[in-house]
Formats: C-alpha cells, sequence, structure tokens
C-alpha cells in the first residue's frame, strides 16, 4: 500500500514516521488545499505536529497526547471561542485511569480526526458545503465554517466527563473532580483561555469586586444566571423532529432537556443502563464556559472603562487590554458561532432506535420523525423536519471515523482486532464521498461486511440520498475490498 513517509524532529530526536489509508489521504488534502492554507498552515510545523498525531510508528498514548497537542494549537487560532485545553486534558486522563465503560475506545485523537476528515469533506464536496454555507446564512465563507466547525468538532465528545457511573451519584469520584475543572474554569476563563498568569485576572476580579461563577450541581449545568441552556438548544431540536408537533411553540417544553432527562431516567431496548448523554452534555459543559469567558470579558471591559486613572499601576498591560478589547468586538458574532456549533453536538449523539417510542413519546419526544437531514432535498417530507447540516456533518464524521481507535482495556482472545488506517481510504469529490474498507481474516468487523457501514448509518442516524454500495472480491488474496459511494448532490 502507498505510505507517506516523514523525517520529524521530537524531544528525543528523529524519528521517521508512516502514514497510510486515511491518514494518508486527509494528509496529502491538507498539503494541498487553499482551506488547509488558510488555516492548519498557520500552525507552526503542522505538518510534522499531524505526522506525530496520525503516525503509524508510535504507540496509543504517544500519538493521543500528539493528537491533544494538535487540538490545542487548533482552538487557539481564534481565542474567541474560549476555553478548551484543561476539559480535553481531563478527559485524556479519564481514559487513561479507565473510568469509562470496558469497550470504551479513544476519543481525543478521535475528535481530531472528525475535525480534519470534516474539513476536507467541506472542502470537496459541494452538497455539503453549500448546504452548511446556507445554514450559516450571512456572507458565508470558510472562516466562520471553521470556527463552527472546530468547536463542534474538537468538543463533541467532552461530555464523556459526565457519561460514567463515577459521575452519577451526587459525590461521585468523577463527578467531583469534573465539577471542581469546570468551576476553576468559570473563575479564571482569561487564564483557561488566553493564557494569562491567573494573578493578573484575579487580582482584576477582586478589584472590578467581581462575583465568581462556580458549578454547584449536575443540575445547574443547564443554566447560567438567567440563560436556559437547554433552551438555548430548543431550535435543533424543532428542526430535526426531536420535538412533538403538537408541542411546537410552547417554552414550556424542551425536547432536547427532556431526551437528556429521558436517558437518564430508563434504560434502552437492547438493555443498557441509564446514561447521561455525552453530545448533550458536551453542548451544556460548552455554553457553560463560554458564557463565562464572555461575561469575564464584558465585566472587566466596563470596569476598566470606568477608571480614569490608575493610581496604583496598569491594571492591565497593552497586550491584555488589546486582546479583550478585539475579543470584545467580535462577542456577539461568536455567541452565534457557539450556539450553532452546540446545537449540532447535542443532536450528534442521538438514538431514535434504543428507546421505546411510546414512553419517550409521553415524555415530549418524537423519536419516530427524528432525523439529521443535511437539506431540503434530503428526508421525508412527510415529516416535519428541517436541514441542520452542522449537525449531518459531525454524525457522519463521528461514525465513519473508525480506524486507530485503542480501547483501555487488555486485549483478549476473543475481541476483534482494530480497523487500522491501513484498512480504510476516502476519496471526496463535488459528486460523491467514497469509502473504501479492505477486509479480511482481522478485521475488526469481520462477522459483516463492511460496506453496510455507511448503509447502516445513513439509514439509522442521518437523513440523505442512500449510498451506492458495491463490491469486488479478490479471491486470489483470500479478502475482498468494499467500496461504499455517497452522492453529494
Amino acid at each position: 500500500m502507498d505510505q507517506l513517509r516523514k523525517a520529524v524532529k521530537t524531544s528525543s530526536g528523529i524519528i521517521t514516521i508512516d502514514l497510510y489509508g486515511a491518514n494518508k489521504d486527509i494528509v496529502e488534502w491538507a498539503k494541498n488545499s487553499p482551506l488547509a492554507f488558510d488555516t492548519l498552515h498557520k500552525i507552526d510545523d503542522w505538518e510534522d505536529n499531524l505526522f506525530l498525531a496520525l503516525g503509524k510508528n508510535l504507540g496509543d498514548p504517544e500519538r493521543i497526547s500528539a493528537a491533544l497537542e494538535f487540538s490545542e494549537k487548533v482552538w487557539k487560532l481564534d481565542p474567541s471561542i474560549g476555553p478548551y485545553y484543561s476539559l480535553a486534558n481531563l478527559l485524556k486522563q479519564f481514559q487513561h485511569e479507565r473510568i469509562f465503560y470496558q469497550e470504551y475506545r479513544d476519543h481525543i485523537a478521535h475528535q481530531l480526526k472528525v475535525f480534519l476528515l470534516g474539513l476536507m469533506i467541506y472542502d470537496n464536496c459541494g452538497r455539503i458545503r453549500n448546504a452548511i454555507n446556507d445554514e450559516i446564512g450571512y456572507q458565508p465563507d470558510s472562516k466562520e465554517f471553521f470556527r463552527r466547525w472546530t468547536v463542534a468538532a474538537l468538543f463533541h465528545d467532552i461530555g464523556y466527563l459526565l457519561e460514567n457511573e463515577g459521575a452519577y451519584p451526587p459525590n461521585g469520584y468523577s463527578w467531583n473532580i469534573v465539577k471542581n475543572e469546570i468551576s476553576e474554569i468559570m473563575k479564571s476563563p482569561l487564564t483557561a483561555a488566553l493564557g494569562w498568569q491567573d494573578y493578573s485576572e484575579r487580582s482584576l476580579v477582586r478589584n472590578a469586586v467581581l462575583a465568581d461563577r462556580d458549578l454547584a450541581s449536575v443540575q445547574t449545568l443547564g443554566k447560567f444566571g438567567n440563560k436556559d441552556l437547554y433552551h438555548q438548544l430548543n431550535t435543533a431540536a424543532d428542526f430535526s423532529g426531536l420535538t412533538r408537533e403538537i408541542d411546537i411553540g410552547n417554552n414550556t417544553v424542551c425536547a432536547i432537556k427532556n431526551y437528556y432527562e429521558f436517558a437518564f431516567d430508563y434504560g434502552t431496548l437492547q438493555g443498557r443502563d441509564r446514561f447521561r448523554d455525552h453530545g448533550i452534555a458536551s453542548a451544556l459543559i460548552l455554553q457553560q464556559i463560554w458564557y463565562a469567558f464572555k461575561t469575564r470579558v464584558e465585566d472587566i471591559i466596563n470596569f476598566v472603562s470606568e477608571i480614569k486613572t490608575e493610581t496604583e499601576g496598569p491594571l492591565l498591560t497593552n497586550k491584555e487590554r488589546k486582546q479583550l478589547n478585539e475579543l470584545y468586538s467580535v462577542l456577539h458574532e461568536r455567541e452565534n458561532t457557539i450556539t450553532a456549533a452546540a446545537m449540532a453536538i447535542a443532536l450528534h449523539n442521538i438514538e431514535k432506535d434504543i428507546f421505546d417510542e411510546a414512553e419517550a413519546y409521553l415524555s415530549h419526544i418524537d423519536l419516530r420523525n427524528f432525523q439529521i437531514c443535511l437539506d431540503d432535498n434530503s428526508g421525508n417530507s412527510e415529516q416535519n423536519t428541517q436541514p441542520t447540516p452542522l449537525a449531518f456533518l459531525l454524525a457522519l464524521c463521528d461514525t465513519i471515523q473508525i480506524w486507530d481507535r485503542g480501547k483501555f482495556k487488555a486485549h483478549t482472545h476473543t475481541d476483534p482486532i482494530r480497523t487500522i488506517d491501513q484498512q480504510i481510504s476516502f476519496r471526496v469529490t463535488d459528486k460523491t464521498i467514497g469509502l473504501w474498507l479492505g477486509s479480511h481474516h482481522n478485521i475488526a468487523d469481520r462477522n459483516n461486511d463492511p460496506a453496510k457501514l455507511f448503509v447502516s448509518l445513513v439509514k439509522r442516524r442521518l437523513s440523505a440520498p442512500g449510498p451506492n454500495c458495491a463490491s469486488r472480491s479478490r479471491t486470489a488474496e483470500n479478502r475482498s475490498d468494499h467500496r461504499t459511494k455517497w452522492p453529494c448532490r
């Protein structure tokens, strides 16, 4: 199989790293894409960093650490989207402490691969790009898409911090850690987002007599001051058909909140115990910390502007003052960015087939009509749904990013060998998204036809024209290639 090879300088010396399959496809796209040139190429040594995050020659711990480092650099390209690193680092810590369920797979490097895959699809697939640009609405350009996609892709699984047994009791081990981490971010959001010295922000807080915010309980996660963070997501519920038709327009009903609570109160039809939906949890955490960030910027700007003289020396350095003024000028626009990303995140993990539809309907949730639609030409016209293209792209990439996802448990002889980059490849054009899966005796899904992956995806989670599937056997090598193409227009 063709490969990309690069000698990369690291702290321990120069190492040669190889990329195959899907990872090779992504890096080749990034090296030649104007979209990548305007975004990823702004990161110092971006290609070396990407090889470290995706490379074949490194172990899972090294790749995950490199992926988190690269994700942080991507996030920091626009400081106005707020804090990120400490929560992602906490998720990485929880992974290595085996806090999650037994079959849990990596979500740190996964989020980065989802991000990169989505950029490549948006850049090359006209129908998806046009649908997302229509959703953005006002003079859409790749910069606003990049902001929304950065937040949606790199934050969509942070909510796993609350989807584990240790986060369920009021004083559970992981809940206390998560609560304290979120509270620390909310107390010093500028330090978390901008890399300020904490004493600098705390000094401003004391001088301005600003109130500190913290997270008292999981129930308060859905509130920020007078803002109901669940209701901020309700447009997504209405558009996706999750809101019962008779409830649309009723401000006392919030289908996103109802689904979140329903999943925590009821087991699934497949016998899974109750759980906190990590997608909705991610959306709530994102809003919670971003509004703390926005409020802190506004409070300090207003406080400093009221002071005529600074008798005890400047309250802000010139660099800090410049940063805050630049942030203050774009916060209103960024609220739209964060809300759009949060709505996509909230929808991406909702499954319509795992709960009893009748019980859900009694809880003001319409799972029968739930769909994540790309555009007006997809979906069932008889159902009350509207396009949610950013959520569509997130669910699409989240589902097909199946390669190189390590599990945090000892491997047993009954476990299928995981799918690796060499077994999957993508070709995205203006007309199609092509997914090639090589199949042989040790592929992860050896009991199923891999070509059914896309079919299952579209039928279960998304609403779009169905994929065209074709398989070609290569019996001489005792294996087969499976090709699946989804039409983009």
